[in-house]
């Protein structure tokens, strides 16, 4: 996860952790960008330069069919001789095919034809299995030693509203990259930068410093992640980088002095031990070969170490299989019920009752959004979690509307925090999947917001209390 002020390069270290070239022009993220990233090592090579890259359609298919083929190949070994090695893999693709036509059905309550959707959705599954089964087929298949794993990047957008709202997103199961201008002074007050199509916007000063800024969020992740194990050690996660941004802009005793200055500020800090390290990087010298600032280099092989000693559980193949589904019905749906996640799970040979535990997995991965703690969203999984970001972040505009309808009901958010019935189900409209309730939920139960009354409103309208709106007003202000 990618946390950060708007403006320092969030984005950009992203792409230098992926080896791509420096992109002077890159458009600050909105809400979020949230994407399933191939990372490099000797043991998967997803790129010949050796770049970390996007996941891509022909990936999703070439996984699916290693799961078939590991799959089949494991019960072909059980079979007669007498019997031909293909016909287990037509037996089982016809019980998956089988499982995803009664999976709608099912789900809405029908017995007789399946609907035009069901169809849909059968032939659209149909055609990626027909195209995992191709790949096996004809060869085409790479042979793999070992796990290809993927990492799900949360490049979160800076503007201080959204970066409240990331309490709802944390898991920890998480590496963070805390990203920081290194040639800013720390004890200066952080003011927002937006670039859009090449062109830099100042925007508002807040009335903190960058360094309380991040001290602020290393504390805020500690006490909301930190654990201890049963001999009262830390755990392995989360953890996290500090690391600085324009560092072509400094000498590297500079670099050293910034290093030493924010270190010197974690001594004796509780969250000491979430930080693993602190590094200053040079966004523009990415994939330029032994020209390329030596310091991504190392911090490709911290995510990968991480990655690989810390975060990689092994899991049944089934649980495997479940993943994959949700993964292809995320292409077209954001919102799937329980009721149709233990369907998946029985296609999936996975209990009824392991099927939670497995929903909880992969929201600790960020992979989907689950959370059984709340009465609306219990029945609810978000197998598309930048359609729920989005819609959180479709609440904190960065600047008040100067008309339109429900113009007094928007200054009444940005001059007191008071977000009102009427506003929020204009803007949580168009988020058919969920109701507007769902998304309140969320935000108080993570004490983003909390229910009023005022004399400011309608009593009739139901009205929420969001100090994040406020977060950078002075004590003065308030």
């Amino acid at each position: 996860m990618f946390l950060g002020t708007a403006g320092v390069g969030k984005t950009s270290f992203k792409r230098s952790l992926m080896k791509l070239p420096w992109e002077p022009n890159t458009t600050s993220t909105g809400v979020s960008d949230i994407s399933s990233i191939r990372p490099f090592t000797h043991e998967w090579h997803t790129h010949d330069e050796g770049q970390w890259r996007t996941v891509t359609h022909e990936d999703e298919i070439e996984e699916l069919a290693q799961l078939i083929s590991a799959v089949h190949f494991k019960s072909d070994s059980k079979a007669s001789k007498s019997e031909p090695k293909s016909s287990f893999l037509h037996s089982f693709l016809a019980f998956i095919r089988n499982s995803f036509r009664s999976l709608f059905k099912r789900s809405s309550g029908e017995d007789n034809e399946a609907s035009g959707e069901d169809n849909e959705v059968t032939r659209r599954i149909n055609e990626i299995i027909s195209e995992a089964v191709s790949l096996i087929k004809t060869g085409r298949l790479p042979v793999r030693l070992s796990p290809q794993p993927y990492l799900n990047f949360w490049d979160c957008g800076g503007q201080p509203p959204f970066l409240e709202i990331l309490p709802a997103f944390l898991t920890s199961r998480t590496l963070f990259l805390l990203i920081f201008n290194a040639e800013k002074n720390l004890n200066t007050n952080w003011q927002s930068v937006v670039h859009i199509e090449g062109r830099k916007i100042d925007q508002e000063e807040v009335k903190v410093t960058t360094l309380d800024y991040m001290l602020n969020w290393m504390s805020n992740i500690h006490s909301h992640l930190m654990t201890y194990d049963e001999d009262g050690g830390v755990c392995e996660y989360p953890r996290m980088y500090c690391i600085g941004t324009h560092g072509d802009h400094l000498t590297e005793e500079k670099k050293s002095e910034v290093k030493s200055e924010l270190k010197e500020h974690l001594k004796g800090k509780a969250y000491l031990n979430l930080v693993e390290d602190v590094t200053i990087v040079d966004n523009t010298s990415s994939g330029k070969g032994k020209a390329e600032d030596p310091s991504l280099g190392v911090l490709r092989k911290a995510v990968i170490d991480f990655t690989e000693k810390k975060l990689i559980l092994k899991t049944p193949l089934s649980w495997v299989l479940f993943r994959k589904v949700l993964q292809v019905l995320s292409k077209e749906y954001n919102v799937i019920s329980l009721d149709m996640a233990h369907i998946i799970g029985d296609a999936s040979k996975i209990s009824k009752e392991d099927v939670p535990h497995v929903l909880t997995f992969y929201h600790d991965l960020g992979v989907l959004l689950f959370y059984p703690q709340l009465d609306g969203l219990k029945d609810k999984i978000i197998i598309n979690p930048k359609y729920f970001v989005d819609a959180l972040g479709k609440v904190l505009p960065l600047s008040i509307s100067d008309g339109g309808r429900y113009s007094g009901e928007w200054k009444l958010f940005h001059e007191f925090g008071i977000l009102v019935q009427p506003l929020y189900v204009e803007v949580w409209k168009e988020f058919k999947d969920l109701k507007p309730e769902f998304f309140i939920e969320v935000l108080v139960h993570f004490c983003l917001a909390v229910e009023v009354e005022t004399n400011k409103y309608p009593p009739l309208s139901k009205q929420y209390f969001m100090p994040l709106v406020l977060s950078s007003a002075s004590n003065d202000d308030i």
